[in-house]
């Protein structure tokens, strides 16, 4: 849940949970299957934000990936869950959510690198730095 530090007033959340795969012998996947952002508030890197905080969580479940789904005619989240690293896996017609059926884009994150690299990177800061933060 992301809130506004004044008031506490809510401005946008994201839900992560697991999800069964085809395979009924492999373990639930990390599945991203609500995001929200506030429309006052949208265009302000609060969905990146959500995201990555579910993206971090995916890891500390031992997670190598992330999953989520989109209609495909909402190019505007689309492109930014291009922006940050997701690729298309498959476009299905469905239903999500009692709708009329759509098409539905499922999208994924190999997140391993990212988890790996950001604790180099955190590792590397703080040996030459004493600083944890990251330059962006």
């Amino acid at each position: 849940v992301a809130c506004r530090q004044t008031d506490g007033k809510v401005l946008g959340f994201a839900e992560l949970d697991g999800r069964p795969t085809e395979d009924p012998e492999a373990a639930p996947r990390p599945y991203m299957c609500n995001l929200a952002v506030d429309k006052k508030w949208k265009r302000q890197g609060i969905a990146k934000a959500l995201v990555k905080q579910c993206e971090e969580k995916a890891i500390e479940w031992g997670k190598g990936e992330m999953y989520l789904k989109v209609r495909e005619g909402n190019q505007a989240a689309t492109a930014m869950y291009q922006s940050i690293g997701y690729a298309v896996q498959s476009i299905n017609v469905e239903s999500m959510r009692g709708q009329p059926p759509d098409a539905i884009v499922l999208m994924v994150k190999q997140l391993s690198c990212a988890a790996t690299c950001n604790s180099i990177a955190k590792e590397n800061s703080e040996s030459t730095t004493g600083n944890s933060s990251i330059p962006q």
